[in-house]
């Protein structure tokens, strides 16, 4: 047995019990930029042993102006908590770049802030309405894709109105 090595038994995460879920918020530092911000988790984080070294897509919410020809959700009407912003600004967005994401290892328990679509249900819906009707962003339109139909029954019914977007290109 001398000079043997012993195998480390592998072992499975099982569920996503304190995983990242789509629709979470988070305070995180995005790759190229200056500052944490808050973040919309767009995927469930896989169960996978490795998943915490897999890049999650992200929106970000930002009160900075908007680059010409860039898709953003105008969101200033949402009462949003003060504690979740170093600065809060008169204006704010939430941006898709196809590039953000986070990794869950960088995420500790305090930059969870809740789940927009638990905590916020009609700031979601009204996101979700803004991507179905304007090409925002996939990755965006993927965390999305349950309420398509619900959107399109509502405006079929009259309970709801076409979107005029809500966004700003």
């Amino acid at each position: 047995m001398e000079g043997e090595k012993k195998k480390r038994k592998r072992i499975e995460r099982s569920g996503l019990s304190s995983g990242l879920r789509k629709g979470d918020l988070i305070r995180a530092v995005l790759p190229g930029v200056k500052g944490r911000h808050i973040c919309i988790i767009l995927e469930d984080e896989s169960a996978d042993i490795n998943s915490h070294l897999t890049c999650i897509a992200v929106c970000n919410f930002t009160g900075s102006n908007i680059p010409e020809g860039e898709y953003a959700i105008n969101i200033s009407k949402y009462d949003l908590p003060d504690h979740w912003f170093e600065e809060k600004k008169a204006d704010s967005w939430i941006r898709c770049n196809e590039k953000d994401c986070v990794k869950s290892y960088e995420v500790s328990g305090n930059d969870k802030l809740g789940n927009i679509r638990q905590a916020y249900p009609q700031l979601w819906d009204d996101v979700c309405k803004a991507v179905h009707s304007c090409p925002i962003s996939e990755r965006l339109k993927s965390a999305c894709n349950c309420s398509f139909e619900e959107i399109d029954r509502k405006v079929k019914e009259g309970t709801a109105k076409p979107s005029d977007c809500g966004c700003r290109q």
